[in-house]
């Protein structure tokens, strides 16, 4: 006779040993949390960019309930573990039919698996017998004392294999329907819950008719449950299957790559907004067809209120043969040209040197040893600053450049934010950095722009949307800034207005274009990466079009509204300018130098006209190819284009500039005193 006493032994014993099993079970259990996952770039919308394999070479993407479509969910536990929110991990009731089962058809019929304990083997994959069934129940057991339902679940749609090396359903998902697994039709759902039950042999891409089976005897399942209506489940069942794995997403590859080195696994969320990326792809694809073969380009969009980018395209081309397609060029540092020459005309407004209105001077001349030349050689003559910036023309900008300083100049930018780079021959900034020479990428190009919107305060570009926000450096004045913005705006078609900038480095080696359109700064270059020239391909003819491409892409029809000037500036726009800002540099008695193989005569000593009672002079011109175009105190004056000479009857005694252009746009100037004048008619030329 068994005693009580024998009993309660033999219970403590199997207590001990079931209790031995099950630590040795959960101690030898692989830890969830140190799953390898792929490191996702999203943008700022949770749309995957770009994703990364794991160093098991899997696309494994972490999964959240959160960004599964709930039906699917509520299918995958129908089908798999309709008690799964109610049991411990093991179903004791699947585990009675399973074996009532076994026992009436001396076969397996159903398993009784829960997700727990499929997510138990999937940590840990063991052959399948009765041992690793009992080891599968004692972890998911331990797995549902440690985690709750939701992680079990996230775990789980994570892990779940789909063929190959793909892992979790979001990667099965991107793969086999080319999209992400947040809205799925009826069809979609019924193959995402098939193909982990057999994960090869139910591949769609491999094995379509026995992966069209097992979609369709899933659909039935949810019909019958009333998941589905009667009228779905025909227009799934017949609908096509995918025969193609796709590639995983590829977008924004070269920011993607730089923001992929700081993640080792996580869910990296970009301000990038996937939609407008992908158009600008495109147009970086279909424009850099249209070059040589190793002409490349990079283009930033961002927006000014905070620098986020929502656009970036490191190349066109990220695998593109003889392009250097893996170099980021938003981040190589080449010359700028002359896109930094509305900062300085703005410090130079700032200081008070001189006025959108203020008269400048485009005409060869030596400035501080330096003599830069226009584009194609020809020269304005007398402009206001306001043109000779929308035009360009170096000679102004230089010498303006002289007066405020370009050591000052560069240490102002450098101060908002951004890293210009000086040559390695040159010790100190000097006046080339004006026209382009010193080191700029185009991120910073971007970001310093945003100062002429936001009221000249620099934005540091943002890339992550969890990133810290810099605080805005102050590089301009508000009121200089505004001025700027102006006068770089104008009409480009019927429906959009917005400022733009072009520039060209030295020797045709980059083009440059920056835009601004509402709150929007785009930024484009194009060049070779080894550097070399292309003569003939400047910033309007080549990255400029693109920009405008790029603009189409971002607004249907929208422009640049004319912002009200800043509290506090006013614009001197609608009243006489003082004396001291009608020219630039402030104009004296002296005369203005005119050049010896192109020049005026005048019938007198050169400085001093003296009409001795005549109220007129034949003024004529030596050099130059006609026809000619005179200037008198930047007032046209009427006169028969192909002659040399023309009369001149001056409205008072004074000092009169006088300025003639010829066909090749070459000017000649000189500055007279008018004396002995008999008043008569005002400034009325021969025709």
């Amino acid at each position: 006779m068994i005693s009580i006493r024998s009993i309660f032994m033999a219970f403590c014993m199997l207590v001990f040993l079931g209790a031995s099993f099950f630590g040795w079970a959960v101690l030898k259990m692989p830890d969830p949390d140190e799953i390898k996952t792929s490191t996702v770039i999203t943008d700022s919308e949770g749309r995957v960019l770009r994703a990364f394999l794991t160093s098991d070479e899997a696309w494994r993407f972490p999964a959240r309930l959160d960004n599964i479509d709930p039906t699917f969910i509520d299918s995958l536990l129908l089908v798999e573990d309709k008690r799964f929110w109610h049991h411990f991990g093991v179903d004791p009731l699947a585990v009675m039919r399973a074996l009532g089962q076994l026992i009436i058809n001396g076969s397996v019929v159903s398993g009784a698996s829960t997700i727990t304990m499929q997510l138990a083997r999937l940590l840990d994959p063991r052959p399948r017998t009765l041992w690793a069934k009992l080891i599968e129940s004692s972890r998911a057991i331990a797995l549902e004392f440690q985690f709750d339902k939701q992680r079990i679940l996230d775990l789980y749609l994570t892990l779940a294999p789909y063929g190959g090396n793909l892992e979790g359903v979001r990667a099965a998902s991107l793969a086999y329907l080319g999209k992400e697994a947040n809205h799925l039709t009826a069809a979609e759902i019924a193959l995402l819950i098939a193909i982990p039950q057999a994960p090869e042999r139910l591949r769609p891409d491999r094995n379509k008719k026995r992966s069209l089976r097992a979609r369709n005897l899933i659909l039935s399942r949810l019909s019958t449950y009333g998941t589905i209506d009667k009228g779905t489940y025909e227009v799934s069942r017949n609908s096509a299957l995918p025969s193609t794995r796709a590639s995983m997403p590829f977008s924004a590859p070269h920011l993607a790559r730089r923001l992929g080195r700081e993640g080792n696994g996580l869910t990296i969320r970009t301000t990038i907004d996937a939609n407008l990326q992908r158009r600008v792809e495109n147009s970086a694809r279909r424009w850099v067809k249209l070059q040589a073969r190793n002409v490349n380009l990079a283009i930033v969009v961002a927006d000014m209120a905070d620098g986020a980018v929502r656009a970036h395209v490191g190349s066109a081309d990220f695998f593109g043969k003889g392009r250097a397609g893996q170099v980021d060029f938003t981040r190589a540092v080449r010359s700028p040209g002359s896109t930094l020459k509305p900062f300085i005309y703005a410090m130079a407004i700032e200081e008070g040197l001189l006025d959108p209105r203020s008269i400048v001077t485009d005409a060869p001349a030596l400035v501080s040893s330096y003599t830069p030349e226009n584009f194609g050689d020809t020269y304005t003559g007398e402009v206001t600053v306001a043109e000779a910036l929308r035009q360009s023309l170096n000679q102004p900008v230089i010498q303006i450049l002289e007066h405020f300083g370009p050591v000052r100049f560069l240490e102002r930018m450098k101060r908002s934010g951004i890293s210009p780079i000086l040559p390695q021959s040159a010790e100190r900034a000097g006046l080339a950095i004006g026209l382009g020479g010193v080191g700029l990428t185009l991120e910073d190009l971007v970001s310093v722009y945003t100062a002429l919107g936001t009221g000249g305060q620099v934005r540091t570009l943002k890339f992550r949307v969890d990133g810290p926000t810099k605080n805005p450096q102050q590089l301009l004045a508000a009121g200089p800034a505004w001025e700027v913005r102006n006068i770089l705006s104008g009409r480009t078609d019927h429906t959009r207005s917005i400022a733009w900038k072009t520039g060209t480095s030295y020797g045709y080696r980059d083009a440059w274009s920056i835009g601004m359109v509402d709150n929007y700064v785009i930024g484009v270059w194009v060049g070779r990466a080894d550097g070399s020239s292309r003569p003939g391909y400047y910033g309007r003819n080549t990255a400029a079009p693109l920009m405008f491409d790029v603009i189409n892409q971002l607004f249907d029809k929208r422009s640049l509204a004319e912002l009200p000037p800043p509290q506090g500036w006013v614009p001197m726009r609608n009243r006489p300018l003082p004396l001291a800002l009608q020219y630039f540099p402030a104009r004296t008695n002296s005369i203005v130098p005119v050049q010896s193989h192109f020049k005026i005569n005048v019938s007198s000593d050169g400085a001093i006209l003296d009409l001795a009672g005549s109220n007129g002079v034949t003024l004529s011109v030596t050099g130059g190819r006609r026809p000619f175009f005179w200037m008198i105190n930047r007032r046209p004056i009427p006169s028969l284009s192909h002659r040399r000479d023309l009369w001149w009857e001056p409205d008072g005694p004074g000092f009169a500039t006088i300025v003639v252009l010829d066909a090749n746009g070459k000017v000649v100037r000189t500055r007279v005193e008018v004396r002995g004048l008999i008043q008569g008619p005002c400034c009325r030329g021969t025709f």
